[in-house]
C-alpha cells in the first residue's frame, strides 16, 4: 500500500477549490452588478420602505452582497497563503514533536475545518440566487403594474 503525501494532496485539493472559488466570485460580483441594474426608480423606493428589523431590504441586500464578496475575497486570499506555503514545503515535513498518529489527526481536523469552511462558502450561494431572484421579481413586478396603469391612462383618455 504507498504512503498518501498529505502536502501534496491537500495542495492539490486547494487548486481544484481555486478553480471554483474564484470564477464564483466573478459571479457574485456580476450579481451585484445586475442587483444594481434591477434596483431603480420604484422599485428602490419599495427595498428602501420594506422594513426588516433594524434596516431597510435595500441595505439588507447591499450588506449581504458585501458580506458575501468579502467571504470569497477572505477565501482566495487563504488559498493564495496556503498554496505558497504548501508549494514551498518538503513533502516529508511534519511536526518532529509529536507521534505520526497525531501528526495524521491534526491534519485531519484541519483539513476537515478548511472543506467545511469550503461548502459553506458554496452553500451561501443559494441566498445569493435567492435574493437576487427577489429583486428581480420585485422589479418585474413594479415593470408590470406601471405598465398596466399606463394602458389604463391611454383607455381613459
Amino acid at each position: 500500500m504507498e504512503n498518501i503525501n498529505a502536502i501534496e494532496s491537500y495542495r492539490d485539493f486547494v487548486k481544484e477549490v481555486n478553480e471554483i472559488v474564484i470564477p464564483t466570485f466573478a459571479v457574485i460580483i456580476t450579481g451585484y452588478a445586475i442587483f444594481q441594474a434591477l434596483v431603480n426608480g420604484e422599485t428602490l423606493i419599495t427595498l428602501i420602505s420594506m422594513d426588516s428589523k433594524e434596516r431597510s431590504r435595500f441595505a439588507e441586500y447591499n450588506y449581504y452582497f458585501l458580506g458575501l464578496s468579502l467571504l470569497y475575497l477572505i477565501l482566495i486570499i487563504f488559498n493564495l497563503l496556503a498554496l505558497l506555503i504548501f508549494k514551498n514545503m518538503s513533502k516529508e515535513w511534519h511536526l518532529q514533536f509529536l507521534s505520526n498518529k497525531l501528526n495524521e489527526g491534526i491534519t485531519s481536523f484541519l483539513i476537515a475545518v478548511y472543506v467545511t469552511f469550503v461548502i459553506h462558502s458554496l452553500i451561501e450561494l443559494k441566498s445569493f440566487i435567492y435574493n437576487l431572484f427577489q429583486c428581480f421579481n420585485i422589479n418585474a413586478a413594479h415593470t408590470a403594474i406601471n405598465h398596466i396603469k399606463g394602458q389604463k391612462n391611454n383607455n381613459s383618455e
